[in-house]
């Protein structure tokens, strides 16, 4: 993890969120993750932002492991949500497909 002390780096939506108040201390976790901590204002706590997603995946967490636990919930829930997605998909498809299948799997004359 590498701290920085320039904030310039940050993803436009993060730095309109926070109304151009600078960060206390940065960390770019990864090329799309980026770990913001806020001393005071009205924002006090940790900011995790996924540029991937473009998005705050955590605001105001009461520390860094709150920040990142808060982040992979979301990403847990949005997991679970794109399974059932496909599988629902899935069965539509073969549904779809065995209308012009035989018993075997043959595409039908």
């Amino acid at each position: 993890m590498k701290k920085l002390t320039e904030w310039s780096f940050l993803p436009h939506r993060h730095k309109e969120i926070m109304m151009g108040k600078k960060p206390d201390n940065v960390i770019k976790l990864s090329e799309t993750l980026t770990l913001c901590e806020y001393k005071s204002g009205g924002h006090i706590g940790f900011w995790l932002y996924d540029k991937t997603r473009g998005m705050n995946l955590s605001m105001k967490a009461k520390s860094e492991t709150d920040a990142l636990v808060e982040a992979l919930t979301y990403y847990q829930r949005r997991l679970m949500q794109v399974e059932q997605e496909l599988d629902a998909m899935s069965k539509k498809v073969g549904e779809f497909v065995g209308y012009f299948t035989d018993d075997r799997g043959s595409l039908l004359d």
